[in-house]
């Protein structure tokens, strides 16, 4: 297998005279339905911005009669605060909320997002990321033309509630991040990160990647070859990514067997290529992170990493819509759902 989409550009090209990787493009026609999924766990300042950039996408009226944001709180210590601010935003798009009554991971929070999940596109998004007035269109513009697509946006790292993106630029839609900010635009691998990647051989460390430049952004890859640390699938990250619902359960979502940082997205966008997914990257899908300090995560990091390499090759278990909803009936003791309308 390999990842060489040149077939599904030069489609997309024709049907929208953009570039699949770098095009703003024009919403035609029928629109397919899409729904927000943002996992959250305590940090309701990053998140505010977050959903507030999300209600000022273009064209407005389209996406608010095709978007619902799903979020799911995952046992935070003081979720009022986060149900008093939804319940209060003004003029908010269709807002369902996930209540989990134990912390149960990003991953099965993310997959409770999909179970769900009413319309036909899934774009998975952080809590901690701000996006530009033309996300959803781009995701969307992508998926309304092409099938068997998951798309990855870029991002570039700011200090956490940074006065640099204040609430009155992303009422004005004054956002405009860099992808050449993105690790996988230019990566430095340091010595030090051998602690983590023991397996990986001296001489990929202490060297500078540009990922996508090498892998003429990711068509060069196919299911084992790898670029510096990365594998195909490791840049695949569900800060900013989006795929077809169906999609998505047919892979199975996210393994809960990871906990905690790192890797879950990783395995899934695996899962996802295996099961027949283009992994496509775009420029145009670059958004802001509001970087948090880790430390305190890197042995989950650590044990995720050791955890994604022992089982990436394992078969893959497809599923249909019955069948996914059985696998998630075990937690239906652990959660409510609100509607926000």
């Amino acid at each position: 297998m390999n990842n060489n989409y040149s077939k599904l550009e030069q489609l997309f090209f024709k049907a929208t005279g953009s570039s699949l990787i770098d095009g703003d493009c024009r919403l035609k026609g029928k629109n397919k339905s899409v729904s927000v999924i943002i996992p959250v766990f305590n940090n309701y300042n990053l998140f505010k911005k977050c959903y507030l950039s999300l209600h000022y996408q273009k064209p407005l009226d389209v996406i608010k009669s095709i978007t619902e944001i799903i979020v799911i709180d995952d046992a935070s210590e003081n979720r009022n605060e986060l149900m008093k601010f939804i319940k209060e935003f003004p003029d908010r798009f269709k807002t369902k909320v996930i209540i989990l009554k134990q912390n149960q991971g990003r991953a099965i929070a993310r997959n409770l997002g999909i179970l769900h999940a009413s319309n036909e596109i899934l774009v998975f998004l952080d809590a901690d990321m701000i996006v530009a007035p033309e996300f959803i269109k781009n995701h969307l513009a992508r998926h309304n033309i092409l099938e068997n697509i998951a798309i990855m946006g870029l991002r570039e790292n700011i200090e956490p509630l940074s006065e640099r993106i204040s609430d009155d630029q992303i009422r004005i839609g004054n956002i405009h991040p860099t992808y050449k900010k993105d690790f996988r635009w230019k990566k430095f691998v340091p010595l030090s990160w051998k602690q983590i990647y023991k397996n990986v051989d001296s001489r990929r460390f202490n060297k500078c990647y540009q990922i996508l430049k090498q892998s003429n952004y990711l068509k060069k890859y196919n299911e084992s070859n790898k670029i510096g640390l990365w594998g195909l699938a490791n840049n695949f990250l569900t800060a900013n990514a989006s795929v077809a619902r169906f999609s998505a359960i047919k892979a199975g979502g996210f393994d809960p067997l990871f906990r905690g940082w790192g890797f879950e997205d990783v395995h899934f966008g695996n899962k996802l290529f295996l099961s027949g997914q283009y992994l496509i990257p775009c420029l145009r899908l670059t958004a802001f992170h509001q970087e948090e300090i880790r430390s305190h995560g890197m042995a989950q990091f650590k044990n995720n990493y050791e955890l994604y390499e022992r089982i990436k090759t394992k078969k893959i278990k497809y599923y249909q819509e019955k069948s996914w909803k059985r696998k998630l009936n075990r937690y239906r003791h652990f959660y409510s759902v609100l509607n926000f309308s």
